[in-house]
């Protein structure tokens, strides 16, 4: 049971994360339809292209520069370093139009390589971790949830006797008046009575009953 329940905290945390991600890629996406229209049909046209990965929901992106053969006017495209798309951004010719907004995405596609590779990164890591610290601790922590399994059984007869003794046993409070000496208007040559009202339980007006027997 306690398996259970870690392997279920961890998917639920993998999910969130899987999600986060799916987000930016959303955002990629985005970015990638602009840069089609923001770009005319040359050679050097930045683009986003995706790979799938085996075993896993996710995509990878990757930055590619599009290049047209001169000969046989077939479209290919290489791939792009990561590191300051921005400066990568053609302006001369047609390409100088949308430039400003080019800039913009890529160096906005920038941000989000950086935010997305941490985060699977991240994603990664918890799932090594994790599955460690479960198999590593799962038959410790069943030991101690069936020691507390024993302990709620032992003390359970405890628990009858408490409840029904706080049903017999309700508290009781009373009001009780006191006089105190006190000063009127802050002038302490004019002392007088001030009178006051403090709740008391019933333990406290026993004691008092006490002291006024003696």
């Amino acid at each position: 049971m306690p398996d259970v329940v870690l392997r279920a905290a961890v998917d639920e945390v993998t999910k969130e994360m899987v999600d986060f991600i799916k987000t930016i890629d959303n955002q990629i996406d985005w970015i990638d339809g602009v840069l089609e229209f923001a770009q005319p049909l040359h050679t050097g046209a930045i683009r986003i292209e995706w790979r799938t990965m085996k075993k896993s929901v996710l995509r990878m992106p990757r930055i590619v520069e599009w290049r047209r053969q001169k000969t046989t006017g077939i479209w290919s495209y290489k791939d792009v370093k990561n590191t300051h798309l921005s400066l990568k951004a053609k302006f001369n010719g047609d390409f100088l139009e949308h430039h400003h907004r080019v800039v913009e995405c890529l160096s906005d596609l920038d941000f989000l390589l950086k935010v997305r590779k941490r985060a699977v990164e991240m994603l990664r890591l918890y799932r090594l971790h994790s599955r460690l610290l479960m198999s590593k601790n799962a038959d410790a922590i069943f030991d101690v949830t069936i020691r507390m399994m024993e302990h709620n059984v032992a003390l359970k007869s405890t628990r009858e006797e408490r409840a029904r003794w706080l049903r017999e046993n309700p508290p009781e409070t009373r009001v009780k008046k006191t006089k105190r000496r006190g000063a009127k208007g802050g002038d302490t040559t004019k002392p007088e009575f001030i009178e006051t009202v403090t709740l008391i339980d019933e333990a406290d007006d026993i004691d008092d009953n006490d002291d006024d027997q003696t």
